[in-house]
């Protein structure tokens, strides 16, 4: 996997919430269909896959994840969400996102969460 420990903590936590919650299927390393991409995690609900791009540690390359994701992947991806350590750091990193022309159109299908929504929705 890519990044530091805290990324990969955080990859495998949220795996273990998706389970929780029911989802069919986790792949970690999940590869963006019709792309060079791969997502930290992509899980499949309802019959749709959703991806999660960990941004602890690493935020520049998330505009390349979210092309992946929502262009590359022409429509085979629901939501793709983005994990921080605070959520003071959302809309900053949605600004950068909507600053693509490109990205703006999937704004609705852009979710965010922070390491303690996980560490909450596990341990609850």
């Amino acid at each position: 996997m890519h990044g530091g420990n805290i990324h990969n903590y955080t990859t495998y936590l949220l795996r273990d919430l998706h389970i929780k919650n029911g989802a069919e299927e986790t792949i970690i390393e999940f590869p963006y269909p019709n792309s060079h991409g791969i997502a930290d995690l992509g899980s499949k609900s309802k019959g749709k896959w959703h991806a999660t791009e960990v941004a602890i540690d690493c935020k520049s390359n998330l505009i390349d994840h979210a092309k992946s994701c929502f262009i590359e992947a022409s429509g085979q991806i629901e939501t793709l969400t983005i994990v921080t350590l605070l959520k003071s750091e959302h809309k900053t990193i949605l600004e950068k996102i909507m600053s693509v022309p490109e990205l703006v159109f999937f704004i609705n299908r852009i979710n965010f969460m922070t390491l303690e929504d996980i560490l909450e929705g596990l341990y609850e």
